[in-house]
């Protein structure tokens, strides 16, 4: 089946979407929704994603070139079942996924997500109180079109702002070693950048927050190993512009 019969498919089945829709979700954290205004003038909101985004997701994954899709997942492989949908119905406690849209001819569309997911505490990682690792795992893609516009340094800076909200002390993902744009972003962003130790044709990028005098100095500590990852946990690969 190609892309665009399961678009059809999507569409059909999708509640209508509208950002009147998400507004009369009580549980919606309306409060993180905010606009910007990129270097070229063009407006922007960044917003959490939510149920009513699956036709706006599926036709975003849909934009991504093959050399995108790659570096995001490292693999060509379309969606598993049921994952479009885990995409955007998230449990906002534990995991957020920011959309950065724009409107074109009076329809909102998706230009990039940036995600994170937190596990649960172990014994050996405290916790706020709320039963969560202080640490997550986050993902970041550019719609190819708007790559290199600014969007990856706005939507990562908004998803590290909302994280160190949540609680959140450390993000980390992974890119490919050969993605020096994703890596100088995140590099003017703060992030310590290191190798893998069992294959170095990846990078690992860790933020690990810090108070404001040490901020200022990007004085950033060494990445903890991370366990297997959840099934409901971003994929780490990282492609950003």
């Amino acid at each position: 089946m190609d892309a665009r019969s399961n678009d059809t498919i999507i569409a059909n089945r999708a509640a209508p979407v509208g950002w009147h829709t998400v507004r009369s979700d009580p549980l919606y954290p309306h409060h993180l929704a905010a606009d910007h205004r990129l270097p070229d003038g063009t407006s922007v909101r960044t917003r959490p994603i939510a149920p009513s985004d699956r036709r706006r997701h599926w036709r975003f994954l849909c934009s991504l070139s093959l050399q995108t899709r790659y570096q995001r997942l490292m693999s060509a492989r379309g969606l598993l079942p049921g994952e479009l949908r885990r995409m955007v119905e998230i449990d906002y406690r534990r995991e957020m996924a920011l959309v950065a849209t724009a409107e074109f001819d009076g329809e909102e569309r998706i230009l990039a997500v940036a995600r994170y997911v937190r596990d649960a505490a172990d014994g050996d990682a405290a916790d706020d109180g709320d039963g969560l690792a202080p640490a997550a795992e986050f993902a970041i893609v550019v719609t190819d079109a708007w790559q290199r516009r600014g969007i990856g340094k706005l939507i990562l800076e908004r998803l590290r702002q909302v994280a160190r909200d949540a609680g959140v002390r450390q993000l980390a993902g992974l890119t490919l070693a050969s993605n020096r744009q994703m890596i100088s972003l995140a590099r003017r962003l703060g992030f310590e950048i290191s190798h893998e130790h069992d294959d170095w044709t990846v990078k690992r990028v860790t933020w690990r927050m810090q108070d404001e005098a040490g901020e200022a100095a990007a004085a950033l500590g060494t990445p903890t190993e991370r366990g297997q990852e959840r099934r409901n946990a971003p994929s780490p690969w990282i492609s950003a512009q």
